[in-house]
């Protein structure tokens, strides 16, 4: 079964936040690839971050502490990150980046020149989107709030209760409604405005002059700058995030893969696959990709949640899991050996998968215990042997 997008993804320009692909959100580390001007790729060590945005050129990350980390640029204030360990969502714009705390309120840091950092006050707010000089806010009741530069109508939200995602362009913004179609505002220069009909949309993202969308079947749509061009996004139809940056927007696949694409000096567009399958989360900034990649065990437990059906993937990410190196692919080939699935094998092993799910927030060491238990389920179901577990794999 397809995985479905999440709908309460917020995801801004350069500017933005995008989820990953768990409805729990794993704790992972940032990896970073594309300009270094300002040290954008000197991201913080550790693998207890949780969201990301990109920004100008710099990037902004929630840990699992719900505190907040910064780094690249830093001229307009953009790395004064707010003390505390209550944030829950963050978006970065242009110069200014902006969070929202676990009690609904706002706070805003940065340049300030045309009231960005100015943020609303009340605490129903439940999502964030930043753009060059302006934000957006969703409210709890489904209405919009916006605030910032308006030289393009940007700042004048569209009326209604009936909101569930956001993301914000350079001077436009794209809302996804509660019946899965898309409202866009602010300017129009390129037909960032023009947005395409439908009811089928799941999630929303923005770039600088272009509008992305992701749609139940798993595939992609843009609009605004480029859109004559014919190629305007990565053919397919197992994405299940996306983020949109200056001059690049990303998407992220079921199998944990990762596509970039942007459009060159000359209008020719390029795609990229970045490297690996171990991908979680994305946030594109002006020149520079960012992602989460999840810490081995807690990935493998992702990876077993999409391969429920098919016994060889699951034990292969068990193995990676247990061996904790690039190495353990070599447990493929020994993988392939295994039989596959019987009648009713599917229904047998729905608990032990439950059980592993589970335990996907606990330490390290409880994951690998339950994803060992889970190997020793399947190979009850068909009387074969467990895979062989590396050396201090079982802890």
């Amino acid at each position: 079964m397809k995985r479905r997008a999440l709908q309460s993804v917020a995801a801004g320009l350069v500017w933005g936040v995008t989820l990953g692909l768990c409805d729990a959100v794993q704790a992972a580390q940032i990896v970073a690839w594309g300009s270094n001007n300002y040290g954008e790729l000197n991201t913080p060590a550790g693998n207890d971050f949780l969201v990301l945005a990109g920004g100008n050129a710099n990037g902004l990350a929630l840990k699992t502490d719900g505190s907040l980390v910064a780094w690249g640029i830093a001229s307009n204030g953009e790395g004064n990150v707010p003390a505390g360990n209550n944030f829950m969502a963050i978006s970065a714009g242009f110069g200014h980046s902006m969070a929202l705390r676990s009690d609904g309120s706002l706070v805003a840091w940065g340049a300030n020149h045309y009231g960005q950092c100015n943020v609303p006050a009340g605490s129903d707010f439940v999502a964030v989107a930043s753009g060059s000089d302006h934000n957006i806010a969703l409210r709890s009741d489904g209405s919009l709030a916006a605030w910032g530069r308006n030289n393009w109508g940007q700042a004048n939200v569209p009326e209604g209760h009936d909101y569930v995602a956001i993301a914000s362009g350079c001077w436009h913004n794209v809302a996804l409604k509660s019946d899965g179609s898309l409202v866009a505002w602010g300017s129009n220069l390129f037909g960032e405005r023009n947005v395409p009909a439908g009811r089928d949309f799941v999630a929303v993202g923005a770039g600088f002059h272009t509008g992305l969308a992701l749609k139940s079947d798993g595939s992609l749509v843009a609009w605004g700058m480029y859109s004559n061009t014919g190629q305007t996004v990565p053919p397919g139809d197992d994405f299940v995030a996306i983020s949109g940056g200056f001059c690049r927007s990303m998407a992220l696949r079921t199998d944990g893969s990762v596509v970039t694409w942007r459009f060159n000096e000359i209008g020719i567009y390029v795609s990229e696959e970045a490297p690996g399958r171990d991908y979680v989360a994305i946030a594109a900034g002006s020149y520079t990709s960012y992602a989460l990649v999840a810490e081995p065990a807690a990935w493998a437990a992702l990876k077993l949640r999409r391969a429920v059906a098919d016994k060889q993937k699951a034990l292969a990410a068990i193995a990676a899991a247990l061996k904790n190196e690039q190495a353990a692919e070599g447990q493929l080939e020994k993988l392939q050996l295994w039989g596959e699935w019987k009648s009713g094998d599917l229904l047998a092993a729905r608990q032990p998968i439950h059980s592993a799910m589970n335990h996907q927030q606990q330490s390290s060491n409880a994951l690998r215990k339950s994803l060992l238990n889970l190997a020793d389920s399947l190979s009850a179901l068909t009387g074969d042997a467990p895979p062989r577990v590396p050396a201090g794999g079982r802890q």
